[in-house]
């Protein structure tokens, strides 16, 4: 699969028709959520295509997935050896504030603790915020405090300002924006899609069909970066919690 095709968005219209057949998904909220995230960004600092490729391409990237907390995240960082771009996927940008850290980008729709978020999105963290049908009212409510450089993403067709890099989950969907730029090396720690345990830091989980979404949602989002990696080979590896981490990330 070409790099084109895997980051084309009409390829992902099927994908996501063959996700909407599990999981409630309505196409119609995408596009108007999309509409609303487009307006709200028309006076923010948008991050140009250059500007990711200049922060991303061939580097070694870290990413952070909700299932961290933040002695580990801090145990981490102070064993590596050599300079790492730091991702933090959605609410674990709580687990860097706890130990008095920024990441380098976030991505996230906009579930995790939202003044998290908004101390996490300012100044040079490139906030990657994605648009879909149940996150309007959270766009409208905190796009406005976010003082630092954005990246507008949907999993509609793009336009105006908006972003297509694939991804459906904001675990796999930061894998597929960081991959779109070519860095020389990605790890992912704390992100674990065969469990059917809900990070501390994730959307919580509240009712028996919301459980049921979640693991669905985790099963294509293993789905989908097996279908990634068909394309980037051993670029990624992942990295479970307890598995004695900073050995695993001194390179």
């Amino acid at each position: 699969m070409s790099h084109e095709k895997i980051y084309d968005p009409y390829f992902w219209v099927g994908i996501y028709n063959l996700i909407a057949n599990e999981i409630p998904l309505n196409f119609d909220d995408d596009y108007l959520s999309s509409k609303i995230l487009d307006l709200l960004l028309s006076n923010k600092a948008l991050v140009s295509d250059e500007y990711l490729k200049d922060l991303i391409s061939y580097r070694d990237v870290l990413i952070f997935g909700p299932l961290m907390i933040s002695k580990e995240v801090l145990t981490i960082l102070n064993n590596v050896k050599h300079d790492y771009l730091l991702v933090a996927v959605d609410g674990t940008v709580k687990a860097f504030n706890e130990v008095g850290l920024r990441p380098d980008i976030v991505v996230t729709d906009l579930d995790g603790d939202p003044r998290y978020l908004v101390k996490s999105c300012k100044d040079r963290t490139v906030c990657v915020v994605h648009a879909h049908g149940d996150n309007v009212d959270k766009l409208m409510a905190l796009l406005p405090k976010f003082n630092g450089p954005i990246v507008g993403t949907s999993q509609v067709p793009p336009y105006g300002r908006l972003r297509f890099y694939g991804g459906f989950t904001d675990g796999d969907r930061a894998l597929y924006f960081i991959t779109y730029y070519k860095p020389r090396r990605v790890i992912v720690v704390g992100m674990d899609f065969t469990t059917k345990v809900i990070g501390a830091y994730s959307k919580p989980v509240n009712t028996a069909l919301m459980r049921y979404v979640k693991i669905k949602k985790l099963m294509w989002g293993k789905y989908l970066i097996e279908l990634l990696s068909r394309y980037v080979g051993n670029l990624f590896r992942f990295k479970t919690l307890g598995l004695n981490l900073p050995e695993y990330v001194l390179y």
